[in-house]
């Protein structure tokens, strides 16, 4: 277990027990990272901005160890959106990694 990630699951269980159905997080590349490593992550909103920034781009996401492309998370996409130049994708996990249909 990652550090900071038994407080994690425990705050969000928590607010889950508080009513809290919808959390926001906007934490950086790390908290990302803690979340998506812990399995606590139901949805995410992905802003795409039509723009490359290559090596000097802040990471999206960081200590998620992913050793290979078989190996990472599989999401499927909800919805998609246009933002003027934009766009909004909303993803949610796969319930398995071989799931019907999971590319």
């Amino acid at each position: 277990m990652a550090p900071g990630a038994r407080y994690l699951s425990t705050s969000l269980h928590e607010l889950y027990d508080r009513g809290i159905r919808s959390l926001l997080v906007e934490g950086g590349a790390t908290l990302a990272g803690a979340l998506l490593t812990e399995s606590l992550v139901d949805r995410i909103v992905w802003y795409s901005a039509a723009r490359l920034l290559g090596q000097d781009g802040a990471p999206a996401v960081r200590g998620l160890d992913v050793p290979s492309c078989g190996a990472a998370p599989v999401f499927r996409v909800i919805g998609t959106r246009r933002l003027g130049e934009d766009v909004r994708t909303v993803l949610e996990p796969r319930s398995a990694p071989h799931e019907e249909g999971a590319t």
